[in-house]
């Protein structure tokens, strides 16, 4: 019984220590995705080929600011938005979902709909009239979700370049 008790307290402890984990990935994920856009103006062709699904004319703008997105306190809907990036001009904002999980965990439907819906919702309180919507996820897409996205003009990638350091070849 004793021994038991001490199991279930370190069970307990681990799966607090692995949700800590999870969520520095995700922040990790979210940021070099951040630091990416900041360049991607200038190495056009490599960044096509990372994110998957873009529209042919699209081309990656200087951003103005890029950062992770909450609702107003007062709106109706609250929701957080892993990437929004305001283009300097009129081209393209972007607007993102990061998810640095294992292949064994992959990006959902469920997720799909919940991300295109929060994405909806920011268009609305920013009056955003050119955007792209993506999805950035290391465990990879289950088949229903990755024909959801496409079928709703959803980018996506699970390229692993995301997570480098931006080398001189980058830029």
């Amino acid at each position: 019984n004793e021994y038991q008790e001490l199991i279930d307290k370190w069970e307990e402890k681990y799966r607090q220590t692995k949700g800590e984990l999870n969520l520095y990935k995700g922040k990790y994920l979210e940021f070099m995705v951040w630091n990416h856009l900041k360049n991607a103006h200038k190495n056009q062709e490599l960044y096509k080929n990372m994110l998957l699904g873009l529209p042919e004319e699209f081309v990656y703008d200087e951003y103005k600011q890029i950062l992770s997105y909450t609702a107003p306190p007062l709106n109706p809907v609250q929701f957080q938005i892993d990437v929004y990036a305001k283009p300097k001009l009129d081209g393209y904002a972007l607007i993102g979902e990061v998810k640095n999980r294992s292949k064994d965990s992959p990006f959902t439907i469920d997720e799909a709909r919940a991300f295109m819906k929060k994405a909806e919702e920011l268009m609305k309180i920013e009056k955003i009239k050119k955007t792209i919507l993506f999805v950035v996820s290391m465990g990879g897409f289950r088949n229903n979700a990755l024909d959801f996205i496409k079928n709703n003009g959803v980018a996506w990638s699970s390229d692993d370049r995301w997570l480098e350091r931006q080398t001189k070849g980058m830029l």
